[in-house]
Protein backbone atom coordinates (compact mmCIF):
# COMPACT_ATOMS: atom_id res chain seq x y z
CA UNK A 1 0.00 0.00 0.00
CA UNK A 2 1.37 3.43 -0.95
CA UNK A 3 1.14 6.06 1.80
CA UNK A 4 1.93 9.77 1.62
CA UNK A 5 3.26 11.21 4.88
CA UNK A 6 2.57 14.91 5.49
CA UNK A 7 4.51 16.83 8.14
CA UNK A 8 2.06 18.78 10.30
CA UNK A 9 4.85 19.99 12.63
CA UNK A 10 6.43 19.21 16.01
CA UNK A 11 6.76 15.49 15.20
CA UNK A 12 3.08 15.19 14.19
CA UNK A 13 2.44 13.45 10.88
CA UNK A 14 -0.67 12.77 8.82
CA UNK A 15 -0.56 9.48 6.87
CA UNK A 16 -2.71 9.43 3.74
CA UNK A 17 -3.14 6.12 1.87
CA UNK A 18 -3.27 6.48 -1.93
CA UNK A 19 -6.29 4.18 -2.12
CA UNK A 20 -9.77 5.36 -1.22
CA UNK A 21 -11.06 1.85 -0.46
CA UNK A 22 -12.77 1.11 2.86
CA UNK A 23 -10.35 -0.76 5.13
CA UNK A 24 -9.21 -1.20 8.71
CA UNK A 25 -5.68 -0.59 9.92
CA UNK A 26 -4.97 -2.78 12.94
CA UNK A 27 -2.29 -1.59 15.38
CA UNK A 28 -0.67 -4.25 17.55
CA UNK A 29 1.83 -4.28 20.39
CA UNK A 30 5.11 -6.24 20.36
CA UNK A 31 3.33 -9.51 21.23
CA UNK A 32 0.85 -9.14 18.37
CA UNK A 33 -2.07 -8.17 20.62
CA UNK A 34 -4.49 -5.74 18.95
CA UNK A 35 -4.41 -2.37 20.75
CA UNK A 36 -6.32 -0.20 18.26
CA UNK A 37 -8.16 -0.30 14.96
CA UNK A 38 -8.35 2.69 12.65
CA UNK A 39 -11.00 2.69 9.94
CA UNK A 40 -10.44 4.36 6.58
CA UNK A 41 -13.61 5.15 4.66
CA UNK A 42 -13.91 6.09 1.01
CA UNK A 43 -16.66 8.51 2.01
CA UNK A 44 -15.29 12.04 1.82
CA UNK A 45 -15.88 14.29 4.80
CA UNK A 46 -18.04 17.33 4.25
CA UNK A 47 -16.75 18.90 7.44
CA UNK A 48 -15.02 22.23 6.95
CA UNK A 49 -12.95 23.95 9.60
CA UNK A 50 -12.83 27.73 9.67
CA UNK A 51 -9.40 29.28 9.28
CA UNK A 52 -7.74 30.68 12.42
CA UNK A 53 -8.10 34.43 12.67
CA UNK A 54 -5.03 36.16 14.08
CA UNK A 55 -5.52 39.30 16.13
CA UNK A 56 -1.75 39.77 16.56
CA UNK A 57 1.46 37.76 16.24
CA UNK A 58 4.54 39.41 17.77
CA UNK A 59 8.15 38.45 18.38
CA UNK A 60 11.27 39.98 19.88
CA UNK A 61 13.53 37.97 17.54
CA UNK A 62 15.21 39.86 14.69
CA UNK A 63 16.27 37.79 11.66
CA UNK A 64 19.24 40.05 10.78
CA UNK A 65 20.62 39.62 14.31
CA UNK A 66 19.95 35.87 14.19
CA UNK A 67 22.03 35.49 11.02
CA UNK A 68 25.04 36.83 12.96
CA UNK A 69 24.38 34.63 16.01
CA UNK A 70 26.32 31.31 16.18
CA UNK A 71 23.43 28.98 17.04
CA UNK A 72 19.74 29.41 17.77
CA UNK A 73 18.64 32.94 18.58
CA UNK A 74 16.45 33.40 21.63
CA UNK A 75 13.26 35.39 21.71
CA UNK A 76 9.74 35.75 23.02
CA UNK A 77 6.66 35.24 20.88
CA UNK A 78 3.02 36.11 21.57
CA UNK A 79 0.19 34.89 19.35
CA UNK A 80 -3.30 36.25 20.01
CA UNK A 81 -6.26 34.74 18.18
CA UNK A 82 -9.59 36.46 17.50
CA UNK A 83 -11.60 33.26 18.09
CA UNK A 84 -11.44 30.14 20.25
CA UNK A 85 -10.31 26.92 18.56
CA UNK A 86 -13.19 24.87 17.11
CA UNK A 87 -14.23 21.98 19.40
CA UNK A 88 -12.82 19.21 17.17
CA UNK A 89 -9.39 20.85 16.79
CA UNK A 90 -6.29 19.26 18.31
CA UNK A 91 -3.44 21.37 16.89
CA UNK A 92 -2.60 24.73 15.40
CA UNK A 93 0.01 24.26 12.68
CA UNK A 94 2.29 27.24 12.05
CA UNK A 95 4.14 27.31 8.71
CA UNK A 96 6.75 29.80 7.60
CA UNK A 97 5.68 31.11 4.19
CA UNK A 98 8.88 31.47 2.19
CA UNK A 99 10.32 30.33 -1.13
CA UNK A 100 10.36 26.87 0.39
CA UNK A 101 7.54 26.85 2.93
CA UNK A 102 8.04 24.62 5.94
CA UNK A 103 6.10 23.72 9.04
CA UNK A 104 7.58 25.56 12.00
CA UNK A 105 5.58 24.00 14.83
CA UNK A 106 2.26 22.63 15.95
CA UNK A 107 0.63 23.77 19.16
CA UNK A 108 -1.89 21.76 21.14
CA UNK A 109 -5.17 23.71 20.99
CA UNK A 110 -5.78 23.36 24.74
CA UNK A 111 -2.55 25.36 25.30
CA UNK A 112 -4.45 28.53 24.45
CA UNK A 113 -5.57 30.49 27.50
CA UNK A 114 -7.92 33.34 26.62
CA UNK A 115 -6.90 32.90 22.94
CA UNK A 116 -3.30 33.84 23.72
CA UNK A 117 -0.20 31.68 23.36
CA UNK A 118 3.15 32.91 24.70
CA UNK A 119 6.44 31.14 24.16
CA UNK A 120 10.05 31.84 25.08
CA UNK A 121 13.04 30.44 23.20
CA UNK A 122 16.41 30.57 24.91
CA UNK A 123 19.61 31.25 22.99
CA UNK A 124 21.94 28.30 22.54
CA UNK A 125 25.00 27.51 20.50
CA UNK A 126 23.45 24.54 18.68
CA UNK A 127 20.00 23.47 17.60
CA UNK A 128 20.40 19.99 19.12
CA UNK A 129 18.29 20.78 22.18
CA UNK A 130 14.92 20.19 20.47
CA UNK A 131 11.93 22.44 20.07
CA UNK A 132 11.45 25.06 17.39
CA UNK A 133 13.40 28.28 17.37
CA UNK A 134 11.58 31.61 17.43
CA UNK A 135 9.63 33.14 14.59
CA UNK A 136 11.19 36.39 13.40
CA UNK A 137 9.91 39.92 12.98
CA UNK A 138 8.75 40.38 9.38
CA UNK A 139 8.25 36.68 8.61
CA UNK A 140 5.00 35.72 6.91
CA UNK A 141 3.28 32.70 8.41
CA UNK A 142 0.31 30.50 7.62
CA UNK A 143 -1.75 29.00 10.41
CA UNK A 144 -4.11 26.02 10.06
CA UNK A 145 -6.26 24.19 12.54
CA UNK A 146 -5.87 20.39 12.45
CA UNK A 147 -8.70 18.24 13.83
CA UNK A 148 -8.64 14.76 15.38
CA UNK A 149 -8.87 13.14 11.92
CA UNK A 150 -6.00 15.15 10.46
CA UNK A 151 -8.26 17.45 8.44
CA UNK A 152 -6.84 20.94 8.05
CA UNK A 153 -8.63 24.24 7.93
CA UNK A 154 -8.23 26.85 5.27
CA UNK A 155 -5.10 28.88 6.02
CA UNK A 156 -5.07 32.00 8.14
CA UNK A 157 -2.15 34.35 7.53
CA UNK A 158 -0.12 36.78 9.58
CA UNK A 159 3.08 38.80 9.42
CA UNK A 160 5.16 38.83 12.59
CA UNK A 161 5.44 42.28 14.14
CA UNK A 162 7.82 43.63 16.76
CA UNK A 163 7.01 42.85 20.37
CA UNK A 164 8.29 45.10 23.10
CA UNK A 165 10.79 43.27 25.30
Amino acid sequence: MKITVEDIGSSVERWVPASTADRDLVITDESGKRIATLHQSKTRSTTTIAAPTVRSFKSTANLDEAKKFPGVMGGATTLELANDPPASVRFLSISIAAETSYVHSSVVATSFKKRILQTATYSRKSCAHGGPGPVFIGQHVELRWVDELGRRSAPGAATISKQKS
